[in-house]
């Protein structure tokens, strides 16, 4: 469902989603749990006050007013939403989730690069690796 990748035909618990901007790739795997992952481009949006509004609670709304619409407190703000969202299993603008359910990290995996892991509340934050092909 929502094209998250598992599997088939009987799933063992491993999550492995994967996101993809113009070049290069971030996967995350579970054995575990659900995680969720996205990665974005910093390139200016139209509207980003409009996205914001779809897909921020108030008190990120208001950090990212407090930045000035800074472009990567925006970014930063939309990989975290979307990570967690990826996590659950939900589409980008589905029922958000509660943010108390779902841990999420933010990083710079390159310049000019955004990105997010998610992970159910509760577990320990994932390792990161960072690898060259």
């Amino acid at each position: 469902p929502r094209g998250k990748p598992r599997p088939a035909p009987h799933p063992p618990p491993l999550s492995f989603p994967l996101s993809h901007p113009q070049a290069g790739a971030l996967l995350a795997v579970s054995t575990n749990h659900n995680v969720g992952i996205d990665v974005a481009i910093l390139r200016k949006i139209p509207d980003t006050p409009g996205i914001a509004r779809r897909i921020c609670s108030t008190s990120e709304l208001n950090r990212l007013q407090e930045s000035g619409w800074k472009l990567d407190t925006f970014y930063q703000l939309w990989t975290a939403h979307e990570a967690r969202q990826k996590c659950q299993g939900r589409g980008v603008f589905g029922v958000p989730v509660e943010n108390d359910s779902v841990c999420s990290l933010v990083f710079q995996p390159a310049p000019g690069q955004c990105a997010a892991i998610a992970w159910p509340a509760g577990n320990p934050v994932p390792r990161l690796g960072f690898y060259k092909l």
